[in-house]
């Protein structure tokens, strides 16, 4: 029998919906409150979760956050359930925030079986998924078997962030979010919280690249070793990577740098890829302010933290308040003018590295 938890406050239409469920033999048990689930779940784990928007005590993106960190509910489908008027905000909230389905109470009750049987069936595909440590293997695997297929990559909450098509043994599609072909590949062989499964299919279209797996492994090898040995830098003289359209404004930087003894090298958006993150792996960024936010996405998915390689954003006159520490999901650690930034970046890299320019 299929069990069916629901989080919901008190609510007649909700207890109409539960009765309905078990009229077609669904095991339903109503809950109102997390705690009470947390608790029910040491004994046994449900097949889904149906959650109302009309709990009080968090918002909703709080409320679903706490859901999918509850360690017996992982891999569990969230059905989000809005009991009253219908509410496009509700539902972007659900979808945006990890929920496999949302159901209202307007729906007939054989079309909301049909769309839970489903995403009980998609969950159950899901779950069947190998921790990305394990990736190296099973890629090189698929190259020496001249396999044809697709590798599906899923977040900690078990939501579909990217995949990798290999045909015949060689990569010719990959995509991260809005990272693509190469890149794209290393960032998914490189993020240990993702997992993935494999998806054999002869139905495989020739892609935009055409790449042996072993020669991306070898790549997404050497990105890792060097992110660990980042740990180390401080060690190791300053390398700073500067990014900026304006060829003038990057090169005055990049002169100002060696002057102090900072190894820099210094590119524009176009030409910026996790590769040369990966080949020179610079110590510290400085970002033009115009293109900080889309490079910031291409090297942190899901956003910048204080003990990530400190991002400094220098920027025109034209941005008239530099009091802020965050670009939408980046922490960044440094404001400054480009006018200024001869004069300040000493104390910054002192405050950062404990540098000195004699050392």
């Amino acid at each position: 029998m299929v069990k069916i938890y629901v989080l919901s406050a008190p609510n007649k239409l909700v207890d109409l919906l539960i009765r309905s469920l078990k009229a077609k033999s669904f095991d339903a048990i109503l809950f109102s409150s997390l705690f009470e689930i947390r608790k029910h779940t040491e004994e046994e784990k449900p097949d889904a979760l149906i959650l109302a928007d009309n709990l009080k005590e968090k918002t909703l993106d709080e409320l679903i956050k706490s859901v999918l960190e509850t360690p017996k509910l992982d891999g569990i489908p969230i059905i989000g359930l809005i009991p009253d008027d219908h509410s496009m905000e509700s539902v972007k909230t659900f979808f945006n925030n990890g929920a496999a389905e949302v159901i209202n109470l307007s729906m007939e009750i054989e079309e909301i079986l049909l769309r839970i049987r489903l995403r009980i069936q998609e969950a159950g595909l899901r779950n069947v998924m190998t921790p990305n440590e394990y990736f190296f293997s099973e890629a090189q695997e698929k190259e020496q078997g001249k396999r044809s297929g697709i590798f599906h990559f899923y977040n900690p909450q078990k939501i579909h962030v990217g995949e990798i098509a290999v045909k015949e043994g060689r990569v010719v599609h990959a995509t991260y979010a809005d990272i693509i072909k190469e890149d794209a590949f290393l960032q998914l062989a490189c993020n240990s919280v993702l997992s993935f499964r494999f998806e054999d299919t002869d139905d495989i279209e020739v892609g935009k690249i055409d790449a042996s797996i072993t020669n991306l492994l070898l790549e997404a090898y050497k990105l890792k070793d060097e992110i660990k040995k980042q740990e180390n830098m401080l060690e190791d003289a300053l390398k700073s990577l500067i990014i900026d359209d304006n060829r003038i404004e990057r090169l005055l930087a990049n002169r100002m740098l060696k002057l102090i003894g900072v190894n820099s090298k210094v590119v524009g958006l176009n030409e910026f890829s996790l590769r040369l993150m990966g080949q020179f792996t610079p110590s510290f960024l400085i970002l033009d302010y115009k293109i900080a936010e889309k490079i910031m996405n291409t090297v942190w998915q899901n956003g910048r933290k204080a003990d990530d390689i400190p991002v400094i954003i220098y920027c025109d006159e034209q941005l008239k308040d530099l009091n802020f520490s965050q670009i939408g999901k980046h922490q960044i650690d440094y404001v400054v003018y480009k006018k200024n930034l001869y004069l300040e970046i000493k104390s910054m890299l002192t405050n950062l590295f404990n540098f000195s320019p004699e050392n």
